[in-house]
Order: structure tokens, then C-alpha cells, then sequence
């Protein structure tokens, strides 16, 4: 899609989510957005199936409650993007950068986060926050943060034998120095 083209789906989409008359939601299922320079405009709600999205900038983007289920966002720019409650079932997200999206209560199952950059990023633990590829890197850095926690009175002490079983794979998170993760951490 050319620029003018875009620009005039995100000028009906503004009139829809404004309740304009002669507004209408973004539609843009299957559409070839690759380089597509979309930093900080308001998708929420819009309908991204499919599109392909790789090496876009959507930095600072509003894609709240947007359908991006398959949608190919490898090497997109997708920093301080709000995805809360985004649809990103199945989509490629490999090597894209999400520090710090909003991702909470997105739909991330069956997505491929492998190589993508989740500094920062907002997470919501749901059933939701499941079932997507990922590489060691976010492994050890989800294991460093589960490290760092403190349980207190019931359980303190199973905890503190499963804090022992991960924390050989916790300090190999890039982010354990930050957390304070020690291999000597009880």
C-alpha cells in the first residue's frame, strides 16, 4: 500500500472512532505494509489480519483491541506500542522490537517471539500469555524474574527449592545483574 493509501484508511478510521458520520474501521486484512512508517498512529480496534507488517515502524502506535492475528510483524519497530487486548494469535513476531509495548491480556498463542526484544514490555499472566515460540534468551529472562520474587510464610519453603532449580538458567538472563540474581541467591 502507498502512503495516500494509507492515509486515507487511519483519516476514516479516525471519523470511526470518533463516531463520525462516513467513518469506517480500518480494514486492512492481507495488506503489504512492509517499511510502512506507522509510528504513533491510532489502530485501535482496526482489522490487521494477515497484513505484512515486517520492518514496519509502529513505534508508539495505538493498536488496542486490534485484529493482528497472523499477521507477519517480523524486524517491525514496536516500541511504547499499546497492545493491550490485542489480537496476535499465530502472528511472526520474530526479531521485532517490543521494549516497552503494552501487552497486557494481548492474545500471543501460537505466536513466534523468537529474536524479539521484551525489555520492559507489560505482561498480563493469563492463558492468554501461553503457547507462543519464543528462544532461550526470553526463557531466562522470564526465569530471572520469577527468581527475583520473595515468598513469605506458606510455601517460602518449596519456593525456595524451586528458586534453586532455576537459578542456574535465571543468571544467564541478559536482565539478571538488574534483578540482582545471584548464583548464590537462597
Amino acid at each position: 500500500m502507498v502512503k495516500a493509501e494509507i492515509d486515507e484508511v487511519l483519516r476514516y478510521h479516525k471519523l470511526w472512532l470518533n463516531g463520525d458520520e462516513g467513518g469506517s474501521r480500518a480494514d486492512l486484512t492481507s495488506a503489504d505494509l512492509r517499511d510502512a512508517d506507522l509510528s504513533f498512529a491510532d489502530l485501535r480496534g482496526s482489522d490487521l489480519r494477515s497484513a505484512d507488517l515486517r520492518s514496519a515502524d509502529l513505534r508508539g502506535s495505538d493498536l488496542r483491541s486490534a485484529n493482528l492475528t497472523s499477521a507477519d510483524l517480523r524486524d517491525a519497530d514496536l516500541r511504547g506500542s499499546d497492545l493491550h487486548r490485542a489480537n496476535l494469535r499465530g502472528s511472526d513476531l520474530r526479531s521485532a522490537n517490543l521494549t516497552p509495548a503494552d501487552l497486557r491480556d494481548a492474545d500471543l498463542r501460537g505466536s513466534d517471539l523468537r529474536g524479539a526484544d521484551i525489555d520492559y514490555a507489560s505482561f498480563t499472566m493469563s492463558c492468554n500469555f501461553s503457547r507462543f515460540t519464543c528462544d532461550l534468551k526470553i526463557i531466562y529472562q522470564l526465569l530471572a524474574h520469577v527468581a527475583s520474587l520473595d515468598v513469605d510464610g506458606d510455601g517460602a519453603e518449596e519456593f525456595a527449592a524451586i528458586r534453586s532449580a532455576i537459578l542456574p538458567y535465571a543468571i544467564k538472563s541478559h536482565c539478571a545483574d538488574d534483578l540482582e540474581i545471584k548464583e548464590s541467591a537462597k
